[in-house]
């Protein structure tokens, strides 16, 4: 018999934490559920303890998406650590949906961790940080574009033309240069 820690609400609408034992989750949730609870959530006591402060493993970092900005409250996370992100490029009209499960790391907890994401492109942020989210990626989906209004600004303009021009420019300025020789030779020849 393993220990669960539900979030379950009466026909009242009064939610409560309540913990029971039970052979699995499914048996737990159905035994709420017939005596006329409605549960929220639902996870092994052991998870709790495993997610809780008193981590000593490292994470594998290539297996994480890690953020050091706040995207829930910390106490919704507490409860229920099941996230979804949605990351939207505006100008190429693409989404992706990102399912997983998060994981509050304090500062005191893992400093290296949290000086590894204060390293920015360009140096290192100055934002005074408490704390970062690792989100551990369950799955992701490239999301339908259909109703994704397309936004430029011009900094992402500039950016763009930018791109489709570097290839270009390497022929512009072969370009350029023969036509000089062929006008220094043709004018040699006046």
């Amino acid at each position: 018999m393993a220990e669960f820690v539900l979030k379950i609400a009466d026909s009242r609408g009064q939610i409560r934490q309540q913990t029971t034992t039970a052979s699995s989750e499914k048996e737990a949730r159905e035994r709420y559920a017939s005596q006329g609870f409605l549960v929220y959530s639902i996870r092994t006591r052991e998870s709790k303890i495993a997610a809780g402060f008193g981590r000593k493993k490292k994470l594998n970092l290539d297996k994480f998406l890690i953020f050091n900005q706040q995207f829930v409250t910390l106490g919704n996370l507490e409860e229920n650590n099941r996230i979804s992100l949605f990351v939207i490029d505006y100008p190429t009209r693409t989404r992706l949906k990102i399912y997983g499960r998060a994981h509050v790391i304090e500062a005191d907890e893992d400093p290296e961790l949290l000086q590894q994401l204060l390293q920015v492109p360009g140096g290192t942020m100055t934002a005074k940080a408490q704390r970062s989210i690792v989100v551990e990626v369950e799955a992701f989906d490239w999301n339908c574009s259909r109703n994704i209004t397309p936004r430029f600004d011009k900094e992402r303009m500039d950016e763009s033309l930018a791109l489709a021009r570097q290839p270009l420019q390497a022929e512009v300025d072969r370009l350029t240069a023969e036509v000089e020789e062929l006008r220094a030779r043709l004018s040699k020849n006046e």
